[in-house]
């Protein structure tokens, strides 16, 4: 938070202390906080703007961005509701995208206005609703990276600690409650992956039946087949904001995260995913970029032989694993895993052409397993 609020506030305001940014530079601030769904962007996001609302005396704008299973909202129609937001007649708005960004940027040019951008979709979508001076600051939430934003301060979020995790569900359950039964909470934070989307709907679960015994919920999410059931109450619902990203994606990454949560890898490799795919390296990898910008796959590993790693959050398995029972062919299945053991053993035979000596690996590269890891982490 403190990235953030570094960013966003008047160099030198001391905090709460009512006064416009000095505009030192010659564009607007932007800040991003990206990470997977569930993961608090938004509730970060909305600290953070209360936070700094002193530092914007002329108010701030909330937009989301996305409309659920629609998709991204055009930015068209986004521009029209920030210009009704800042009492416009909607009768008298431009009627292209060139003029609307041009009317919000005059009526905005010397205030000192906060706008924050909930779940945007990609740095062009954001890019038309930039203010054309230094007096006001973005703050944009969103599942992938915007780093084409010039100048934009990018805080990713993780997953909480696990005392962190605790104090969440604690804080929702009840904390005597919690810590009478220290194992089954752990268990539950464990079946929740500590995404504290799903903590808050567990937390949620067990303030709505208080005699429940925390031992009795955590035997239910110990199964996967069902976990994403037990993780929705009321208008709260894990794999419906899953969903939210995977239903918009093209064809192409929907079947690679489907092939990817039917494989139940730990993480995947290009070469792996590729041959789960039954296409060339180049066009798995562009799926997988494709999936990381939605914050369904994260890309921040490099393994033993400097290939990239893919990992997919347990509860994203989870879903990955529905859809893949769900949409893909039952017949085809066991031909999935038949490509990635083909491959295996092709690379296997490559890297030790005599099955008699098995240590004799000598081809170097994504070919060569690392040595003392699992082999399963290789694939």
């Amino acid at each position: 938070m403190a990235t953030l609020l570094a960013a966003l506030r008047a160099p030198d305001a001391p905090p709460g202390i009512a006064r416009p940014r000095v505009p030192l530079p010659t564009a607007p601030t932007i800040a991003a906080i990206t990470g997977p769904p569930g993961i608090g962007k938004s509730t970060l996001a909305a600290r953070v703007a209360h936070l700094v609302r002193p530092d914007f005396p002329d108010g701030q704008l909330y937009l989301r961005m996305s409309s659920g299973s629609s998709g991204p909202r055009e930015p068209y129609s986004l521009l029209a509701e920030l210009l009704r937001g800042l009492q416009t007649d909607g009768s008298d708005l431009p009627g292209t995208l060139e003029g609307r960004a041009a009317l919000f940027r005059s009526l905005v040019a010397d205030r000192a206005m906060l706008i924050v951008l909930d779940n945007a979709a990609s740095a062009d979508q954001v890019s038309h609703l930039l203010p054309g001076t230094p007096h006001s600051a973005v703050l944009v939430t969103s599942r992938g990276p915007l780093t084409a934003l010039p100048g934009v301060t990018t805080v990713p979020l993780g997953l909480p600690a696990e005392d962190e995790a605790r104090a969440l569900l604690e804080g929702i359950a009840g904390e005597t409650r919690v810590r009478s039964e220290p194992e089954a909470a752990r268990e539950i934070l464990r079946a929740c992956g500590y995404l504290p989307l799903a903590i808050r709907i567990a937390g949620a679960r067990l303030a709505t039946r208080p005699g429940w015994p925390l031992r009795t919920f955590a035997a239910r999410l110990a199964d996967n087949a069902a976990r994403l059931d037990e993780l929705a109450i009321g208008g709260q619902d894990v794999r419906a904001g899953f969903a939210m990203s995977y239903d918009t994606l093209p064809d192409v990454a929907r079947r690679a995260f489907r092939l990817l949560g039917l494989a139940g890898l730990d993480s995947a490799a290009d070469w792996s995913l590729a041959a789960l795919m039954g296409v060339k390296q180049r066009a798995a990898e562009a799926a997988a970029e494709i999936l990381a910008l939605a914050g369904l796959l994260g890309a921040e590993e490099v393994d033993l032989c400097g290939q990239p790693r893919y990992r997919m959050h347990d509860l994203l398995q989870d879903f990955a694993h529905e859809r893949a029972e769900a949409e893909e062919s039952p017949a085809a299945m066991p031909a999935v895993h038949a490509r990635l053991l083909d491959r295996v053993e092709l690379d296997a035979r490559a890297a030790v052409p005599d099955p008699a000596a098995p240590t004799a690996l000598n081809s170097p590269g994504p070919r060569r397993p690392p040595g003392g890891r699992p082999f399963v982490a290789w694939i």
